[in-house]
């Protein structure tokens, strides 16, 4: 009989032992792979043990780079950010890091995680680096609740001197001496057909293990399902995307299928196999998963399809070849997330019952969805890939949506779209998942609308300030951020490096709406400030470029409010530097009626003014120059023009050096929103706040009181 024939029926003869007298816990917490979104945990940054992490940028071996906002422990590197500042990074060893990371699955509703074993780890006689990494994933998974399972990757196996038998070894130590099958105060081990359960990737593929009959395959499986104290487990295989053809990467034996036959799951290796550049490249991976599940289905075998964020491998690959010839920065690009997005409803609607993510972590492979810096470190010959914009959490806001479309809890976005993130308000700041400022709130149609600044981490004062987002609600409670709406890269005529898009407002007339902002037209920036203009018929997107308000413009002119009367009439104000201006509009919404008014007896302005209407008064607020701690003033007045009378400090210092908010009635409540830096602890990162406004019975303002809900354990600022 062919030897490869006799793989599987000799080991599933021994696969009747079961669990009783094995080495694993029993009662396991974590059963079933169906609605399970699980990750691959590669342990990936690494620091040495003394020096400096990535002391030169040619022994950076990552693609992309950590969000430390909300890590403890740190490390210095040899890298500049783009403000200049020394670069820090996080090591997967480190518990404090581990913690972190298993806590955003669970806040992001990642089940648990594959712990990565390579042939290295495996052979190693030294293992005080995985041994160190293994300990700390253990003890974030068992603080958080998640699961972990182990899988061990067969890249680069090399017949002539690798063997699968080195792996018994492996998972004995696993085992006995990091008891992965039994730590914690509960079994929080995944089990599968009611045994634990141990991954093997790479089965079958021409970069890994290509002949399956080769490499003592055999034995190793065999002792997984039938050894009398370490075995008793489910067997799921990695396996190229090719295999049910046999191709595309594949060994191209039968020998393969009759091995996954005797499996109890499998999962395509899918990372670098499509592309986001191709819509029909998500067509080709719909069908993928359609046939393989059908296939699995037929042969009783459960089946995961793999998705991921992209593909990055330039900076590892740089390491063991030419420089001219490692591979690209952003093999596979994310395409701001529509890549991973589109795979996962492909997955769903082509029947999945769980996914495998590739990967949690995986920067040294540019796969990680784990939070990561959209302003990475710079050099001269330093690549790294950014966020596209979107928040650090981005990958994970996609995974947690992913779990919820496995669940039926939620409808497929269109074709292209990506799910719109929503939260809930529980205290100030009230949106901490991106550093907003300067919020101009609105309110049209029963629908309060916030229209806020961004701050760029790492900030350079405000000089980074970029796209420009809107967020909205109906109760106060429950928020929706509706993205991105402009960026300085769709401005024809702004600064050609783009950053210092300020304080900015919206306005309705006549079925549009009319979003104003500040931002220079030239790389010397002091002295080009000009006020934008982009209109939409709706207000939570779709703005495109409508110039800028001719009339305004010069040195300080910067943060435009615009107030619209009763009668219809709209007014702009702005100033920035000590000075404030007024004008009237005309109906067209983008120029003066006539020029624009200075209003000389302001007290102390510094710049933000903010004008709104409450019965026969008007009321003007601004941010004071108080020592970098400003205070917020007002004037108030019978006429939106003035003449306009000082009525003194109604808003404390926030512990931020800039203050800079506005003041809006919904349903029959005044409220003032508003900025403070309690998250980050730097006034160049800012996150939103609102509180309630009361007034006196003459008009004048009560002070606004700050309110601030629970700190959490990673806010840097008092």
């Amino acid at each position: 009989m062919n030897a490869r024939k006799m793989i599987w029926p000799a080991l599933c003869a021994v696969a009747l032992t079961g669990l009783a007298g094995t080495r694993h816990a029993g009662n396991p917490v974590f059963t079933g792979l169906e609605g399970r979104i699980l990750a691959e945990y590669r342990g990936a940054m690494r620091v040495p043990v003394e020096g400096l992490a990535f002391a030169r940028e040619s022994l950076v071996d990552i693609d992309q780079w950590p969000d430390m906002t909300e890590d403890v422990k740190t490390h210095e590197t040899g890298l500049k950010l783009a403000n200049g500042e020394n670069a820090r990074t996080v090591t997967s060893a480190d518990a404090e890091t581990a913690d972190t990371h298993f806590r955003w699955m669970r806040e992001y509703g990642v089940d648990g995680v594959f712990l990565r074993r390579s042939l290295y780890d495996a052979a190693s006689s030294d293992r005080a680096w995985s041994a160190k990494v293994l300990k700390a994933a253990l003890s974030g998974a068992a603080k958080n609740g998640r699961a972990v399972a182990v899988v061990w990757d067969l890249t680069g196996f090399d017949p002539a001197k690798d063997d699968c038998r080195a792996l018994i070894a492996d998972w004995k130590y696993l085992v006995d001496a990091v008891r992965v099958t039994s730590f914690g105060e509960k079994n929080l081990y995944l089990h599968h057909r009611g045994k634990p359960l141990v991954a093997v990737s790479g089965v079958g593929a021409k970069d890994a293990l290509a002949d399956v009959s080769a490499g003592h395959l055999a034995e190793f499986l065999d002792f997984l399902r039938g050894d009398p104290e370490y075995g008793g487990c489910s067997v799921m295989l990695g396996v190229p995307y090719g295999w049910r053809g046999l191709g595309d990467g594949c060994e191209g034996d039968a020998a393969l299928h009759a091995l996954i036959r005797g499996a109890d799951a499998v999962f395509p290796r899918t990372v670098g196999c499509f592309s986001a550049a191709n819509p029909s490249e998500m067509d080709r991976y719909a069908a993928l998963v359609a046939g393989d599940i059908a296939w699995c289905a037929k042969a009783g075998v459960d089946y995961l399809p793999l998705v991921h964020p992209g593909y990055s491998h330039r900076n590892a690959s740089r390491q063991t070849r030419d420089r001219f010839a490692a591979e690209p920065i952003a093999g596979v690009p994310r395409a701001a997330g529509r890549f991973y997005w589109n795979q996962i409803q492909r997955a769903v609607a082509a029947g999945a019952k769980g996914l495998y993510v590739a990967s949690f972590d995986g920067a040294d492979e540019g796969t990680a969805i784990f939070k990561t810096a959209d302003m990475p470190p710079v050099g001269r010959d330093l690549a790294l890939i950014g966020m596209d914009g979107q928040p650090s959490d981005h990958y994970l806001f996609l995974t947690a949506e992913a779990k919820r479309l496995l669940a039926g809890e939620r409808a497929p976005t269109q074709e292209g779209e990506l799910p719109v993130r929503t939260f809930v308000y529980t205290g100030n700041p009230f949106a901490t998942h991106q550093f907003y400022a300067d919020p101009s709130a609105r309110v049209w149609n029963g629908r309060l609308y916030v229209y806020p600044s961004h701050d760029i981490d790492p900030p350079r004062g405000c000089d980074f300030m970029d796209r420009y987002h809107v967020l909205s609600t109906d109760d106060l409670v429950h928020w929706t951020d509706h993205g991105e709406i402009l960026r300085t890269t769709d401005l024809p005529w702004g600064r050609p490096e783009g950053g210092f898009m300020w304080a900015p407002d919206c306005a309705f007339r006549d079925g549009k709406y009319y979003f104003y902002y500040p931002h220079p037209c030239e790389s010397k920036w002091t002295h080009s400030w000009r006020i934008g203009v982009a209109v939409s018929d709706r207000p939570d997107g779709g703005f495109k470029d409508a110039g800028w308000v001719p009339g305004l413009g010069g040195f300080g002119l910067i943060d435009p409010c615009v107030f619209t009367d009763t009668d219809g009439q709209s007014y702009m104000y702005v100033g920035g530097a000590g000075k404030l201006y007024q004008a009237k509009m005309k109906a067209n919404m983008v120029e003066l009626e006539g020029d624009a008014e200075e209003i000389t007896n302001v007290d102390d302005f510094h710049e933000g003014p903010w004008v709104f209407r409450r019965g026969e008064w008007y009321y003007l607020i601004y941010p004071d120059n108080r020592d970098y701690q400003n205070r917020q003033r007002y004037m108030m007045s019978k006429a939106p023009l003035g003449p306009w009378e000082n009525k003194g400090v109604f808003f404390e210092p926030t512990g931020c050096d800039t203050s800079h908010g506005s003041i809006v009635e919904f349903k029959g409540e005044w409220y003032f929103f508003y900025h403070n830096c309690v998250v980050s602890g730097r006034g160049g990162l800012r996150t939103l706040c609102f509180d309630k406004v009361e007034f006196n019975d003459d008009g004048t303002m009560r002070i606004v009181g700050q309110t601030r809900r629970e700190r959490e354990q990673f806010w840097k600022g008092e």
